[in-house]
């Protein structure tokens, strides 16, 4: 019976199902933000630079400006340049600058020698109108960042597509943008199926237990900035199910549900997202943990709702395989999908689920910890490798990624999929 009700969708490879995703999406529209408001969100056009940054040529420390050619030797102090002070006039020969670090280097000088290396005749400290004495010579450019050198006019800076973290920030502020076009932010809601679940403070019956997966979906996309809430728990009923998807999608995007995709008698969400005229991408995926990951989309891209299952460490896997990769595409980003490298096993999977009697080959990924030995990457997976364990993914920050027809031991060299923050 088991395989009968398994045979009824066919389990496709987990790239298949991520690209037959991402095929069906439609990215959010574009709006204009502050600048001040666009960390975490995609850039939606690229950037070019408006003008040449640094502005000018510019002083890398505190010191003396002077022209190489004149060194070794005693020059004058015919200017003082703090930052944010433009020099009045060109060095001529035998003259140096008094510079701070920022500030402008003068037309003809082609190098900053810091204080430290520069001695005082008796008398000057190096002010205007005093002397200093280098004793040996200073190369062309040094400590001299010229204007244009950083980014220069009217080149690509970034390109759309592009997520804002902090560098990014930092180049569109140093460009001079204060607001800038990017891709809307989806929207989403977290909706809890089963009759066992309650929330803290409630007190629980001998059947029931609280819910994980609500709060560690709200807080992991929360903590990538997307916009969630928590809509609470609904029974397994379908009316109840589809009733409120329907209330939910109005006001979201995505639709995120945790439990109802298996086999059992319950398990009745992907037949109500067909009922809420939502299209099934793919309902069963040849991974383990979450084979029953469930993508159905609205027949314009617009509305997404991705049902996982309720065992925590099977969430776990597929929000980090379809529900995140799926909101940066959402969010615009053209490169969705998780960072993976190679890394040596040092810790073998603990207890762990086996082959059962699923006649499908699926890819297996466990939770592990990446670190460094030296300079090679090593992953520890030991650990109890079951679904309903929590503590499977507590303290993870990879996915070991084993396929179906590989068996692996200590020392082997892996695919582990980042999951921490991007």
């Amino acid at each position: 019976m088991l395989q009968e009700r398994l045979r009824k969708g066919p389990f496709i490879p987990v790239a298949d199902a991520q690209e037959a995703l991402f095929a069906r999406l439609r990215v959010r529209e574009t709006q204009e933000i502050p600048l001040a408001s666009a960390l975490g969100h995609v850039l939606a056009e690229d950037i070019r630079a408006p003008r040449d940054v640094p502005p000018f040529d510019r002083s890398l420390q505190d010191g003396f400006a002077l022209r190489s050619e004149d060194v070794p030797g005693e020059l004058r102090v015919v200017e003082e340049l703090p930052a944010g002070s433009f020099p009045t006039r060109p060095l001529r020969r035998g003259e140096a600058a008094r510079v701070m670090t920022g500030a402008p280097v003068p037309p003809g000088a082609d190098a900053v020698v810091p204080f430290e290396i520069v001695d005082f005749p008796l008398g000057s400290v190096g002010r205007k109108g005093e002397t200093i004495v280098l004793s040996e010579a200073v190369p062309r450019e040094f400590k001299v960042q010229r204007k244009g050198s950083d980014f220069p006019a009217g080149t690509n800076v970034l390109r759309a597509g592009t997520r804002i973290g902090a560098a990014e920030l930092a180049a569109l502020s140093a460009l001079g943008f204060s607001h800038i076009r990017v891709y809307r932010k989806p929207s989403v809601a977290v909706l809890s199926t089963g009759e066992e679940l309650r929330n803290p403070p409630e007190d629980l019956s001998p059947a029931e237990i609280y819910d994980a997966n609500g709060p560690f979906l709200v807080g992991l996309l929360a903590e990538r900035g997307f916009p969630v809430r928590y809509a609470g728990r609904v029974p397994d009923r379908m009316q109840d199910i589809v009733r409120r998807a329907r209330e939910l999608l109005q006001d979201v995007d995505v639709l995120v549900t945790s439990g109802g995709v298996s086999v059992g008698d319950t398990d009745i969400v992907p037949f109500a997202a067909e009922a809420a005229d939502l299209e099934v991408v793919f309902r069963w995926v040849a991974m383990r943990p979450g084979k029953s990951t469930t993508a159905a989309v609205a027949p314009d891209g617009a509305k997404l709702w991705l049902a996982l299952h309720g065992n925590p460490a099977a969430a776990y896997v597929a929000a980090h395989l379809f529900l995140l990769p799926a909101l940066c595409r959402l969010s615009g980003e053209t490169t969705p999908l998780p960072e993976r490298h190679l890394a040596v096993l040092r810790g073998a999977p603990g207890i762990r689920e086996t082959g059962g009697p699923i006649p499908y080959p699926l890819t297996q990924y466990y939770r592990g910890k990446l670190r460094w030995e030296g300079t090679t990457p090593v992953v520890d997976a030991a650990r109890i490798q079951l679904s309903p364990y929590i503590s499977s993914f507590l303290d993870s920050d990879v996915l070991v990624e084993i396929p179906h027809d590989r068996t692996v031991g200590e020392g082997d060299l892996v695919h582990v999929v980042r999951t921490a923050c991007r």
